[in-house]
């Protein structure tokens, strides 16, 4: 979860453990749900929160895998 709060409300966007965008939104709280299909998708989820007035603020959430992915 990544919790923002400010005027103009910010946008966050979450980052997989690759670097690329998993999801944007507008909000206030906001909970993205990821969908674990390689074992390259467990690791460090980051969420930016902008909203054009200073700098950017950052969260990171880490994902573990308890056991390898049966194909």
């Amino acid at each position: 979860m990544c919790v923002t709060d400010g005027v103009p409300t910010p946008v966050l966007t979450w980052k997989k453990p690759d670097g690329t965008d998993l999801k944007k939104v507008t909000a206030t709280e906001n909970a993205v749900d990821a969908v674990m299909k390689e074992d390259e998708d467990f690791g460090l989820y980051t969420c930016q929160a902008e909203n054009g007035v200073g700098a950017a603020a950052t969260s990171t959430v880490e994902v573990k895998q308890i056991s390898k992915l049966v194909s």
